[in-house]
């Protein structure tokens, strides 16, 4: 049986994050704060699971969530801090751990798209294959098959062209460079897209 499965890499991804003593605490900040369906998307996704299976690169401290709908009067408990983004969603920090909530509609490849705002056409709209994966909390499930075989293989791919030179165009830099960038930090190498494009 191989590990590189959606069930066997959630149960690795939540027996990790379970070890987390706040983590408990997260989920329930969450749902409380928040209505329908939880993801739990990013680094604290793709790094977690990388450095357990790899032993190589960090753990991620932050959590980015997208859910249904954001509530409009936060339950803030106590210790925890909240800010908001320029669109009015939460992070809320303590600690040294910073959690954003976002819902699905706010995205903006959803958003400039027109999309019906679902997980899968999130998952569609990243820029990178590694990014291409998210856990569903309330069912327990590690969803992308993209993103998981970015992690069989231990490289980056340009997952969404569009959303690829978006995010290399606002750091300045071609996309490839951008890919190395965020692979370096996690001991991944990348599958060169090729592009030459000057931002300047």
């Amino acid at each position: 049986m191989t590990l590189f499965t959606e069930e066997n890499l959630g149960k690795v991804l939540i027996d990790c994050l379970k070890r987390n003593k706040d983590f408990d605490e997260i989920i329930s900040m969450v749902k409380n704060n928040s209505q329908g369906d939880i993801f739990l998307i990013g680094g604290a996704v793709s790094r977690t699971l990388a450095s357990e299976l790899y032993g190589r690169g960090q753990k991620s401290q932050d959590f980015d969530f997208v859910v249904d709908k954001v509530n409009n009067d936060l339950d803030i408990p106590k210790g925890w801090k909240v800010s908001y983004h320029k669109f009015g969603n939460p992070t809320f920090k303590k600690d040294g751990i910073e959690i954003d909530i976002f819902p699905l509609s706010d995205h903006e490849y959803i958003k400039k798209n027109k999309l019906k705002p679902t997980i899968m056409n999130f998952l569609a709209g990243v820029p990178f294959s590694i990014q291409a994966l998210a856990y569903d909390i309330k069912r327990g499930k590690l969803i992308g098959e993209d993103g998981i075989e970015s992690l069989r293989i231990r490289k980056f791919e340009v997952h969404n062209i569009e959303s690829a030179k978006e995010v290399a165009k606002r750091k300045g830099i071609s996309i490839d460079e951008r890919m190395m960038q965020k692979a370096k930090s996690m001991d991944f190498g990348i599958i060169p897209f090729i592009d030459n494009i000057n931002w300047n």
